[in-house]
Parts: structure tokens; sequence; C-alpha cells
């Protein structure tokens, strides 16, 4: 019998757990809520198909109720129960509405958990050979405790694709290959619109090939979606939908920053309406983006391109917003998986590195809890209360924190001299 050292025993016992409560966690989810997100996408996709507008409230709402049953009686009734994504969110889920509404999203969630891994191994893939089994098994961990990721499986969200093409630009990125990482950065961006801040990031730090990729294939994909639909939902998308997302939603799943600091500032005790605005909040995003992109391209200028740069602009973007629904969150499993590598904390003082440490674990737990509902009238009766609505919010500024201290010890390569005249 072969002897198995303690800590890998520990390691395996573990990761095993995770993994039963991962099941459990997901079975309960899928059990007890139903899948409006995919049911929504699906009915879009069906609907483009067949030449229908997808913007046409009220015959998708006639074709979800045809299709797939009473669950969808109260779908296409306002803006967030509505398609409101751009065409290409339903060229995506094109394979899927060839099958039935139950074998479909089954699929779906099976190939959106190998996304998910397969983001994880293409990240760690980006780290040096030393560092790559750690991160794996924190990214794992995370994949598998995260509240976030189970609520996108369960809902059928996109958030499994976002990380993966984020995760192939971080590994492209990594080889060198600017100009194809880009491709993935765009995808993720036309996905949901706050990635496209790493798009204005690259041209801060003049890349402008990763930049030129990234909004060619946007806008490749964008003709491909207008040619496979009616020709004209891109433009009501643009001048309709658009406008009615900019307000945002002051609802408790929005876990921007300039979300939880409209809750801790409105009189509204009613923090789960999603048709509540942020109002003159939603304005704080700009300023923020403009802080964090600034200090970013201030820390990285004079060093060449690196992975971790790109991972914590994907913490950026969801912290921006301003509007992040709390399984966006699951993208920061990119994040996780580069901040463990093992280089980042070697050249740490042992109590610097496990205060460190401790607020890296913190956030990883945040993460990990589930969003918690508050009625309005403990909201009235305690202000304190609104400090929990941020608790991804909260999360992902630590692992920010956590990344960019890490980061100030570490070496970086120097840009090369052509690289920083341009940039000087």
């Amino acid at each position: 019998m072969r002897f198995v050292p303690p800590r890998r025993w520990l390691v395996g016992s573990g990761v095993a757990l995770a993994v039963l409560y991962f099941l459990f966690h997901l079975w309960l989810r899928v059990s007890l809520g139903f899948a409006y997100d995919f049911a929504i996408n699906w009915t879009g996709a069906v609907a483009q198909n067949e030449g229908i507008s997808l913007y046409d409230h009220a015959t998708l709402h006639e074709l979800g109720l045809r299709l797939i049953g009473p669950p969808m009686a109260d779908t296409f009734r306002e803006t967030y129960n509505s398609y409101i994504g751009p065409p290409t969110t339903a060229l995506m889920y094109r394979p899927f509405a060839g099958l039935s509404f139950g074998v479909g999203l089954s699929a779906y969630r099976l190939l959106s958990c190998a996304a998910f891994l397969l983001a994880i191994l293409l990240t760690g893939l980006a780290l040096p050979r030393p560092s790559r089994r750690l991160a794996w098994l924190v990214g794992l961990v995370i994949l598998l405790v995260s509240e976030a990721s189970v609520a996108s499986l369960q809902l059928g969200q996109v958030d499994a694709w976002i990380a993966l093409a984020l995760a192939t630009s971080v590994f492209l990125a990594s080889r060198r290959h600017e100009g194809a990482a880009g491709i993935g950065i765009g995808l993720a961006a036309l996905l949901k619109v706050s990635p496209a801040l790493i798009i204005v990031y690259c041209l801060l730090r003049g890349k402008y090939r990763m930049a030129a990729t990234a909004v060619a294939t946007a806008a490749g994909l964008l003709v491909i979606a207008t040619l496979a639909g009616p020709p004209d939902d891109l433009w009501r998308f643009v001048t309709v939908v658009a406008p009615s997302l900019s307000a945002a939603s002051l609802h408790i799943q929005n876990q921007s920053v300039a979300a939880w600091l409209a809750r801790l500032a409105v009189p509204e005790t009613n923090l789960t309406l999603f048709s509540a605005g942020l109002g003159a909040f939603v304005w704080l995003s700009v300023p923020i983006a403009a802080g964090l992109l600034g200090s970013a391209w201030n820390r990285w200028r004079q060093s060449a391109f690196i992975s971790l740069e790109l991972g914590l602009l994907i913490v950026v973007s969801l912290l921006v917003g301003p509007l992040t629904w709390a399984h966006y969150a699951s993208w920061a499993l990119v994040s996780v998986v580069l901040l463990a590598d093992r280089r980042l904390w070697d050249d740490w003082p042992p109590p610097q590195r496990t205060l460190l440490l401790l607020a890296f674990v913190l956030s990883i737990t945040l993460l990990a809890l589930p969003t918690l509902y508050f009625g309005p009238a403990l909201i009235d009766g305690s202000w304190w209360l609104r400090l929990a609505t941020g608790l991804k919010t909260t999360a992902l500024l630590l692992l920010l924190a956590v990344g960019f201290a890490l980061d100030s010890r570490a070496s970086k390569p120097v840009a090369p001299l052509t690289q920083q005249v341009a940039s000087s």
C-alpha cells in the first residue's frame, strides 16, 4: 500500500468536501429556482431564428409561454425580465435553441461548468510551472465554494464564457500574442459591457494591436448577428434598450461600487426594486473608473505587459459597473488564480504576508457568501444593514487591494526602450 503524505491527504479531503458542497448547493438552487436568464435568452434565440425582433416583448412573451410554459408568465413585462442584451447574445444561444428547453438547459449548464474549469486551466498555464499546481487548486476551490458561480449556472447566464474568454486573453498575453489576446477581451465586452474598460486601458498602455483586435472581434460578431436576425435589432438595442439600462439598478443584486454607495446614501428602504435607478450616483462610475485606470496605468506604464495586470483589470471592471449583478463576480475566478502565484508572496516578511493572506482568504469567503436580503422595515430600523448589501463589492475591493499590494514587491519585466519613449 502506497503511503500518502498527510498534507496531500488533507488537500484531497478538502477538495472532495468542496465538490460535495458545490453539487449540493447547485442541486438546491436548481430545485428551488427557475433558470429565468437562460429561458429569456433561449426564447430570444428562437425568435431570432424565426426573424422576430428580440425587443418585441409582447411576441416573445407569447413565444415563451407557448414553448416553455407557466414560468414565463411574468417575463417580458419590464426591462430586467426581458431580453436586454445585444443581438450577439441570442446568436450565442442559437445552438441550444434547436433543442427542447429542458435538454438545452442541461447541455448549457454542463458546457458552462466545462468553460469555468477550462478558464482555471488556461489562467494557471499563464503562470510559471512551479506556481501552477497551487494556482489551479485555489481556482478550483473558489469555483466550488463561490455563490456567484453556482448562481450563474442555475440561472443559465454567460459568465462562464466571459471567464473563459478573459482567461484565454490572459494566457495569450503571457505568451506575448497580444494581438490574439484582444479576441477574448472583445468577446467578453460584447457579452457584458463592463469588460470594454479593458479595451480603454489597452489604449492607455499603448497596446494598440490588442485593442484593435478586441474592437474588430466585437464589430465582426455584431455584423454576423445582424445578418442572422432582423436587421434593425442592433439599432433598436443602441437607441432604445441601452439608454433604458443607463440608470442601472438600486437592487441588492447590483454589486458595483456606485450601487453600493447609493444604497448607503439614499432614503429608499426597499432595496429589492429592479426598477429603482441609481440617480446621480450612476455618474460615480466615471471618476471611479478614471481613478482605478489611472492608478493601474501609473503602476505598470514602465513595465512590459504582465498577466496580473490584466487579471486585476477584470476586478476593476467589476467594481466600476455601474451594473454588476452578483453572479458577475464569478469572472474574478481568473484574478484569484493569478494572485495564487507563489512569486508574489515569497518576498514578503512573514507578518505582512500573514496579513495579506488573511485579507485574501476574507475576500474569497465574502465571495462565497450568498447575497443578503433585508426587508424595508429592517433597513429603516438599522442603517448599518445597508453595509451588508455590498458583500461582493467588499470582496472585490479587498481582492484589488491585495493584488496591488502583492504587485508592489514583485519584480516586473521592463518594457522595451522604444515602448517607454512612446508612452512618455
